[in-house]
């Protein structure tokens, strides 16, 4: 950078279509949380898929949201199809260790499919849902769902955390977590990033 500003191109958002759109989205959103979702079916199926479209949308009550886009066949995702049946999730968070196992989830799979075993990791009980959580997560978060918004083409699922599952080891005497411990992975583009070298300013 030489202080001078950049060419810019223009692109308004109606001359490009949802391919377009998502582009520059996922490269312009960066970078992006993943929430590795467990969900149960009303079957009793164990399912798992990782979402980048992902945040904070309140901290009291404690809330995150998860966008989830349609199937390939246009319909619902299991994941989102099993939170609405059900209303419950967990949202487990994705170290580096673990970033193989969850893009096994990653590909659409039958509903009767278990993706736990699919990945090759562990479910653990939840303390106060059916859902299962990841053992392997160094953090989980079970959350209730509280409402599902369709704005556009995909759903914003807003879900109200009832408990942190917090590996004891990141747990800091301020009350804080040691991410630096986790590595955590996002979503850069199409591709994964490791967050490894955080800094602070004044």
């Amino acid at each position: 950078m030489n202080g001078q500003p950049a060419q810019m191109v223009t692109l308004p958002s109606a001359s490009l279509d949802s391919v377009g759109h998502f582009k520059l989205l996922t490269a312009s959103v960066v970078p992006r949380p993943i929430a590795w979702t467990s969900t149960l079916s009303r079957a009793g199926v164990p399912n798992l898929a990782p979402f980048s479209f992902y945040t904070v949308v309140s901290t009291t009550p404690p809330m995150v949201a998860l966008t989830l886009e349609s199937s390939s066949a246009g319909g619902l995702k299991d994941t989102q199809r099993n939170i609405e049946e059900t209303g419950e999730f967990v949202i487990n968070v994705v170290s580096s260790d673990l970033a193989e196992q969850m893009s096994h989830t990653a590909v659409e799979s039958a509903a009767d499919v278990d993706e736990f075993r699919l990945a090759g990791v562990d479910p653990a009980p939840s303390l106060h849902l059916k859902a299962p959580r990841v053992a392997e997560a160094r953090i989980s978060m079970e959350c209730v769902l509280h409402s599902v918004l369709r704005p556009g083409s995909d759903s914003v699922l807003i879900g109200e955390i009832q408990t942190f599952h917090v590996a004891e080891d990141l747990m800091m005497a301020d009350g804080n977590i040691d991410v630096d411990k986790m590595e955590v992975i996002g979503r850069v583009d199409s591709r994964f990033i490791r967050v490894h070298s955080a800094f602070r300013l004044p």
